[in-house]
């Protein structure tokens, strides 16, 4: 690969750690970008940004991607958060820059689906639509990601989600929600709610095991409420990812998606935090070019730059 001009978000940990490395860095070495107060300006003066963080990281680069006023600039992705799920899918070593630099050197420049989070709630102000490139989770899944304290992750470290995710699942609010999209509606109280792009969350589930990043289609899997020890086969489909004709479990496809709630309803996108009482959730129009390993199972390889 030709010589890129790089920047490199970091977030904390990583900041920790690369200007460490810098004078074993293979080649020219890249500027180094906090990610508490990088903007848009910055990005015209690189070819190529590489995310180095978690899956909040990743987040933020892909919104400036997105809200930049040209799209000439390409994502890298290195691994350096808790849970790393949309990298970690994508086949990038996690928790070493050095690796995820040679794999990004070595990787090929795919063109990948961007989804997009827009309020629609009467009682609020419009604001501008957020990005995400790997998924939104509702329910008792973004609770876990949103209310998982930072001490029991700075020791755990994703495994710290699990264990959360253990201490909230017997005493679990109800949370009704109405779901439609083109040709689909469903009405109930809800569980858990993902609509992926991506293939993992919160630290390693995998709730879209089919999902393509470019197949300009979301991923969605709506798991009702139900007490598990009423439905021991709804816990066994929650804990494996299980659906089919005999399971509770909602799975579809579509390229948008409507939520809407008498109250707000949590969610949690590419691990950050928000609440919304109607939204409309889809894939966007414009796509990123990110550097992916060249055997990654979650695009079409025949979708190149």
């Amino acid at each position: 690969m030709a010589s890129l001009r790089t920047a490199v978000v970091q977030n904390r940990k990583a900041s920790e750690l690369l200007p460490e490395l810098l004078p074993e860095w293979p080649g020219e070495p890249p500027q180094l970008w906090d990610s508490r107060t990088v903007d848009l300006k910055q990005l015209a003066t690189i070819e190529r940004m590489v995310a180095a963080g978690g899956d909040g990281t990743i987040n933020l680069a892909v919104n400036l991607l997105c809200k930049a006023p040209h799209h000439a600039v390409s994502l890298g992705l290195m691994p350096l958060g808790t849970g790393n799920d949309f990298a970690t899918a994508c086949g990038l070593p996690a928790n070493d820059p050095l690796a995820a630099w040679a794999a990004m050197q070595s990787g090929v420049l795919h063109p990948v689906d961007v989804g997009r989070f827009t309020t629609l709630a009467d009682n609020v102000s419009p604001t501008p639509a957020q990005f995400f490139v790997n998924a939104i989770t509702g329910g008792f899944g973004a609770e876990v990601t949103a209310n998982t304290p930072e001490e029991i992750k700075a020791i755990l470290g994703k495994t710290a989600y699990t264990f959360h995710a253990l201490t909230m699942l017997l005493n679990q609010p109800r949370r009704e929600l109405f779901l439609k999209t083109a040709d689909w509606e469903w009405q109930g109280d809800i569980l858990f709610l993902s609509i992926a792009n991506g293939r993992r969350a919160g630290g390693g589930f995998q709730i879209a095991p089919n999902a393509l990043l470019n197949d300009r289609l979301l991923d969605v899997r709506v798991i009702p409420s139900a007490s598990f020890l009423d439905s021991p086969g709804l816990f066994l489909d929650f804990l494996f990812g299980n659906s089919g004709p005999d399971s509770l479990i909602q799975v579809l496809q579509t390229p948008w998606i409507e939520l809407r709630s008498d109250t707000e309803f949590q969610l949690s996108i590419d691990g950050e935090p928000c609440s919304t009482s109607h939204c409309r959730i889809e894939i966007a129009e414009q796509q990123i070019p990110i550097w992916l390993p060249p055997a990654c199972p979650l695009v079409t390889q025949s979708n190149k730059v």
